[in-house]
């Protein structure tokens, strides 16, 4: 039995924690099925995907991306890499990606998805 808590996270009685996921144009995926194709490129050190939400689609992926020391990397090269690897519409970054110089993480290194969330919101003028 799956009791849905919120549009983002399910919580399952039989392992008792949350995971993460998207819907986007009424399917659902892992954003970890986005960030293992991201981090396969050699430029990028670290990736967080998430989504931002819109009322018509849903979750549309973005992705907040750390480049490697001495790399150059383009939100578009990320754009471009995503596209050529994952053949699926509802799996592109239809929100964007954006190029940081690190990722919000906790005390135990855990990066904090909601905080780089709101950080992408922030640069882009959305909040």
């Amino acid at each position: 039995m799956i009791i849905f808590q919120k549009r983002e996270r399910f919580r399952t009685p039989k392992d008792g924690f949350t995971r993460d996921f998207l819907r986007f144009s009424m399917k659902m995926y892992y954003p970890l099925e986005i960030e293992e194709v991201i981090a396969r490129m050699p430029e990028v050190a670290e990736v967080c995907v998430f989504g931002i939400w819109n009322e018509i689609d849903g979750d549309a992926a973005a992705a907040s991306v750390v480049a490697k020391a001495g790399c150059q990397l383009t939100a578009n090269q990320v754009l471009e890499f995503v596209a050529e690897n994952i053949s699926e519409d509802y799996k592109q970054l239809h929100a964007g990606v954006q190029i940081v110089s690190n990722l919000a993480k906790n005390l135990n290194g855990k990066v904090k998805r909601h905080t780089v969330k709101e950080e992408f919101l922030k640069a882009t003028g959305q909040i």
